[in-house]
């Protein structure tokens, strides 16, 4: 898992092609057994990617859209286990054209940074959010999450900075940070926050910056978040007068 997979430990279930094709499809059932996909439903759940790919390949132009639709999500999950990005993005924007989801937007963003194509990556990903905000089908957190994670696997840090910032923004107005509190919205403990976003802000930010950044937090949280931030700097050298 990337830098951030502790951040979502239970309070959000994670976003899979299976859920978004449940969403995306008319409320068509895809996941009936099929036997035109089941050597690659049997490869996939045997982690033959290869040959769960090639299976679904054969079946990608079939006439059923239901089978279309399962057949592009195992290719899409197979290609992805593969490390094979140019074809999860081709297979994303098919995905796409179908039905232009969140997921599949989110995916294409992805895809793309692994394609160190920032540009088409930070375009996919605003027509996520977009998609997002009307839809709602993914957690707008955990939407972000994944961006991040991808970025930070490229050494990304400064582009996942805004990310982060739009992350902060979110305990800021809210003023808790009790666990259980912020774990009823949906959001990761302020613990893990501080934790996961460090190595993103301190290598995107000289010290004096990353002190500033979370020094900016001091006056919207309670007792236990303004602590929580000024023993997360001392531990780290940075102390707030």
């Amino acid at each position: 898992m990337g830098l951030f997979s502790r951040l979502f430990r239970g309070n959000t279930p994670a976003v899979s092609p299976a859920t978004s094709s449940t969403v995306s499809q008319d409320n068509s059932t895809v996941s009936t057994p099929n036997t035109e996909l089941s050597a690659a439903q049997t490869a996939l759940a045997l982690d033959d990617f290869s040959a769960a790919l090639a299976h679904a390949e054969a079946v990608l132009d079939a006439e059923d859209k239901a089978l279309r639709s399962e057949a592009l999500q195992i290719a899409l999950t197979a290609a992805r286990e593969l490390g094979q990005w140019q074809r999860v993005y081709d297979y994303s924007q098919k995905g796409f054209e179908q039905a232009p989801t969140a997921f599949h937007a989110l995916q294409l963003a992805l895809a793309a940074i692994q394609l160190q194509d920032l540009r088409r990556g930070e375009a996919w990903m605003e027509k996520a959010v977009e998609i997002n905000l009307r839809r709602k089908d993914i957690s707008p957190m955990l939407l972000r999450v994944r961006f991040v994670e991808a970025l930070c696997q490229k050494q990304l840090f400064s582009q996942a900075l805004p990310h982060l910032d739009w992350m902060k923004s979110l305990y800021l107005p809210f003023h808790h940070t009790d666990p259980a509190t912020l774990g009823l919205r949906g959001w990761p403990s302020f613990a893990d926050f501080l934790a996961q976003s460090w190595p993103v802000v301190s290598a995107a930010l000289v010290p004096s910056q990353a002190q500033v950044w979370y020094a900016s937090m001091l006056p919207y949280l309670d007792a236990a978040g303004q602590t929580a931030v000024r023993e997360w700097l001392a531990a780290h050298g940075v102390s707030i007068v």
